[in-house]
């Protein structure tokens, strides 16, 4: 797997946001059961993709290089970091906004928020996983 362009991520960033968009505005998320997981393995992969292209950004100017597992574990981390802000975010809306109306809210329990952070992890190892085996493939 090639390192991401700015045109890929762009664009995987404006499908995540289209498909969010629509599945708020016809109730996808109450509907479908499965569309959060995807949304959250989503963001969690391009949240990856958009950390492997500011390391490729910043790695030609460093002079020291970064080991392999540090690498790894910083694009999971940060992946989470951004996940639990997502979840953090949901948390204040439903608070700010819906505090009485259950069916507009979008944080269902901590089964739901771990649920949600799972799959984060579970996207952006995806893509680290993508990179792992396209490298060792060619």
């Amino acid at each position: 797997m090639q390192l991401p362009s700015k045109k890929a991520i762009i664009a995987f960033f404006i499908l995540i946001v289209a498909v969010h968009v629509a599945g708020l505005s016809y109730q996808w998320y109450h509907k479908l059961w499965w569309i959060d997981i995807v949304m959250h393995a989503s963001g969690g992969f391009w949240v990856a993709m958009v950390v492997a292209y500011g390391y490729q950004l910043v790695a030609p100017q460093s002079h020291v290089s970064m080991p392999r597992w540090l690498y790894f574990s910083s694009l999971l981390g940060i992946a989470m970091i951004i996940g639990v802000v997502w979840e953090w975010g949901e948390f204040v809306s439903d608070a700010l906004f819906f505090p009485t109306r259950f069916v507009f809210r979008m944080q269902l329990g901590l089964t739901d928020t771990m649920g949600d952070l799972l799959a984060d992890l579970v996207g952006a190892a995806a893509y680290l996983g993508g990179r792992i085996y396209t490298r060792h493939k060619a």
